[in-house]
């Protein structure tokens, strides 16, 4: 398991800032992770992204609970919501909220197999989204 410094060093995905300042004040961004709570606070405080999020949600969750959670609070419909994941795990909770799934392919070993699958952020812009 990656430690925290490791984490807090590990190179972003390349285009999430671009793809986060988009969309910060054009829709509700959450973020759900398996790091636990307690550190997962800490990781995204020191690397200035807890800005973009209107909730944070890390282990122990689960994720297909905390999306229902959000599409309820947030009052829309689960066919407006989409979650960019990085393990089968990830695709499985989406889809148990009935939720479009985006795969984004990082340098851990994932087995997403989702329809659609991005090396980076960017791919999201030059690929599926048209402003």
């Amino acid at each position: 398991m990656l430690t925290k410094k490791k984490i807090i060093e590990c190179p972003q995905v390349e285009g999430v800032i671009y793809f986060l300042n988009y969309f910060k004040n054009k829709v509700p961004l959450y973020l759900l992770s398996a790091t636990p709570q307690a550190e997962l606070n800490e990781i995204v405080i020191k690397t200035n992204l807890d800005k973009y999020f209107n909730g944070i949600y890390g282990a122990p969750i689960d994720k297909s609970n905390v999306l229902n959670k959000i599409i309820f609070n947030e009052k829309i419909n689960s066919n407006e919501t989409v979650f960019f994941g990085d393990s089968i795990s990830d695709q499985i909770s989406a889809e148990k909220a009935n939720v479009k799934f985006i795969g984004i392919k990082t340098n851990k070993n994932n087995p997403v197999s989702s329809k659609i699958v991005l090396k980076n952020y960017f791919e999201f812009f030059d690929k599926i989204y048209n402003d």
